[in-house]
C-alpha cells in the first residue's frame, strides 16, 4: 500500500538530488535545543580512517577494508578449493541479494573476472548483471588450487552493501566444473555465512548555524522508496513490479524493511514532477538519521500489515 511520510530538515543542495539532513534536529524531527551543531554519526565511529574486517569460512577467506578518507572499499579474497569453476559471493544470509561472481557469464564468452550481479530468484535466470555497479580487479592469481583476488570500488558504488548497516553478511557458492554461470548443484553452496561487524565512518558534513525565523528548514511530504528499487532495479518495485515513477504507492513496506538489500540501501522521498505531471521523481534523499527513523517506523508495523 506504499508509505507516505513527512519530514523536516535542511536541504543539502550540494547533492543532486538534494539530501534532507537532520542537522540541528533531535529524534523524530523535534527541534534541538542547540543552535549550532555538526552532523551526527551513527553506530560506532571507526577509530582510524580505515575499517578492516576479516574472516574465514570453509575454503574462503575475506578481508574487507573501507578507507574513510578516500571513500573506497577493497576486498581481498582467497579461495583454497578452486578448480576452474565460477565462484560467487552473495551479500546476504542465503543466495538472494547483491553478489560478486567470478565468471565468464551466462554465455561463457565474457573475460573471466569478478562481476557484480543481483540474485533475485533461486534459478540462473534470476541472476542478472548489475551494470550500475563498478568494481576494479587489481590482482588475480591462481596458484595450484588457490585463487586470490583483490578488487576495489567507491563508497558511492557500494552504498547498497555498506550504506548504514552495522553488520555485513556474506554467503558463497561455486560451480560444478565450469566458469560459465550455471546451477551450483545441491552440495556446492556453503550453508555457514560470514558475518562482519562494521564501524561507521564519520560524516564529513559542515557545521551549520541556525537562526530562528530564517528558512533553513523545509518540510516535505510524499511517498517513500528504497534506493535499491529506484536505482538498481530501474525504478521498479522489487515486490510488486510496479513502475515507481507512475504508481509509487504500489510498493509495500515489506519490500522496504524485510528485503535486506532494500533496507540497507536507505530511502528517498518522491514528489510529482513539475516538468512531467503525473510522474514521480526523487525530491530528496535522506541522511542516516532519517533512514534510521524510517526503519524504526517500518519495524513497528505488524508484519502482516506491511
Amino acid at each position: 500500500q506504499g508509505y507516505t511520510w513527512t519530514a523536516t530538515g535542511v536541504p543539502d543542495l550540494s547533492q543532486d538530488p538534494p539530501v534532507l539532513r537532520s542537522i540541528g534536529r533531535s529524534s523524530y524531527g523535534e527541534e534541538a535545543a542547540t543552535t549550532t551543531t555538526s552532523a551526527p554519526t551513527e553506530g560506532t565511529t571507526c577509530a582510524t580512517n580505515a575499517d578492516v574486517v576479516n574472516g574465514t569460512v570453509n575454503d574462503l577467506s575475506l578481508t574487507i577494508t573501507r578507507d574513510c578518507d578516500a571513500e573506497t572499499v577493497e576486498i581481498q579474497l582467497e579461495y583454497a578449493n578452486y578448480a576452474d569453476q565460477w565462484l560467487g559471493l552473495v551479500f546476504a544470509d542465503g543466495m538472494l541479494g547483491h553478489a560478486l561472481i567470478y565468471t565468464t557469464g551466462h554465455a561463457g564468452t565474457d573475460t573471466l573476472s569478478m562481476y557484480p550481479y543481483v540474485n533475485s530468484a533461486m534459478n540462473v535466470a534470476g541472476v542478472t548483471r548489475n551494470t550500475g555497479n563498478t568494481w576494479t580487479v587489481s590482482q588475480e592469481t591462481v596458484v595450484g588450487t588457490t585463487l586470490q583476488l583483490t578488487l576495489s570500488s567507491t563508497f558511492a558504488e557500494t552504498s547498497v552493501l555498506f550504506g548504514s548497516a552495522s553488520t555485513l553478511t556474506v554467503s558463497y557458492a561455486f560451480g560444478m566444473s565450469d566458469t560459465q554461470l550455471a546451477y551450483h548443484g545441491s552440495s556446492n553452496r556453503v550453508s555457514s555465512a560470514l558475518t562482519f561487524d562494521l564501524c561507521t565512518c564519520s560524516e564529513q558534513a559542515p557545521v551549520v548555524t541556525f537562526v530562528e525565523g530564517l528558512a533553513e528548514y523545509t518540510t516535505v511530504t510524499g511517498p517513500v522508496v528504497d534506493n535499491w528499487c529506484w536505482y538498481d532495479n530501474d525504478m521498479t518495485a522489487f515486490d510488486t513490479g510496479a513502475d515507481l515513477t507512475q504508481t509509487p504507492y504500489d510498493h509495500t513496506v515489506h519490500c522496504m524493511i524485510d528485503v535486506e538489500f532494500c533496507v540497507n540501501s536507505g530511502y528517498a522521498l518522491l514528489q510529482e514532477s513539475a516538468a512531467t505531471p503525473g510522474t514521480y521523481e526523487i525530491a530528496y534523499h535522506f541522511d542516516e538519521h532519517w533512514n534510521d527513523v524510517l526503519r524504526a517506523e517500518f519495524l513497528a508495523i505488524e508484519p502482516t500489515a506491511r
